[in-house]
């Protein structure tokens, strides 16, 4: 990046440049990253305090075994949050002076399509989670076969999360995000030991799987209050997205596969 930066001075020629700093700028650029740190941290906390926690209390087995559905599940989850911070985000950002009316409108097909389309395939994840994990390893490690359906399915809030934290980025009100991604940790933080205890591995892999939930929520306050809600949509999308999870199960259970569920302690 530091070679790119120099040599991007000498691309236009009979150009000088001088270092200068804008205070106005440098005001809001401050103004911004403060939320968007604080956010990063409290995600990173969020995110990452199931492995400090269950390192303690689960044997080192199981915990092995967690950590291949967690990766592969995490696999898809950075996957989206990349795309819509290099494709949503500067979408919204390049259109964010818009009335809010008028950049909602031009918002919503776009919008809805993606998240179709994601519904779509992560159904059919969900579906062929156990296949996978019984393809890729041995015995020691199918207990992970119903471990990923699970945690694949809650991906869903964390995909309409961070496409609409996106969106709320884009149009320069980050906090709201802090504030969702403080939901999420205290719900990981207090929910995570409770269900650990009281319901084994089963009850920390369900808290894992939607510990978004809090974060949509939080997220969609910002939105209303914005004026670029899409409730209504994520709705039409969350039921459909289920409802191709019930048919691909359907049609295991037609073929005699069982479902991706069996196995759930």
């Amino acid at each position: 990046p530091i070679a790119r930066t120099i040599g991007s001075h000498f691309l236009i020629p009979g150009v000088g440049h001088r270092l200068y700093i804008s205070k106005d700028d440098a005001r809001q650029i401050f103004h911004f990253g403060k939320w968007i740190l604080v956010t990063a941290a409290l995600f990173f906390l969020a995110s990452n305090f199931d492995r400090l926690y269950l390192a303690k209390v689960i044997p080192f087995a199981l915990l092995g075994v967690f950590g291949i559905a967690r990766n592969l599940s995490g696999m898809v989850t950075d996957g989206i949050a990349r795309l819509c911070s290099i494709v949503i985000f500067p979408l919204v950002a390049a259109e964010a002076a818009k009335p809010r009316t008028q950049l909602r409108a031009d918002l919503a097909p776009v919008r809805l399509a993606f998240v179709m389309i994601c519904a779509f395939c992560l159904s059919i994840f969900v579906t062929l989670g156990d296949f996978i994990i019984a393809a890729m390893y041995d015995h020691r490690y199918q207990a992970a076969g119903w471990m990923l359906p699970v945690l694949v399915t809650g991906l869903w809030f964390s995909i309409l999360a961070s496409l609409n934290e996106s969106i709320l980025i884009g149009v320069g009100r980050p906090k709201y995000t802090t504030v969702a991604s403080s939901s999420k940790l205290f719900l990981i933080v207090v929910g995570l030991p409770l269900a650990t205890t009281w319901y084994g591995i089963a009850g920390a892999v369900g808290i894992i799987a939607f510990g978004d939930l809090p974060r949509y929520w939080a997220i969609l306050f910002g939105q209303r209050r914005l004026q670029l809600s899409f409730l209504r949509q994520d709705v039409i999308a969350t039921v459909a997205f289920f409802a191709l999870i019930l048919l691909w199960q359907y049609m295991r259970l037609h073929f005699h596969l069982g479902t991706s569920f069996d196995n759930i302690p």
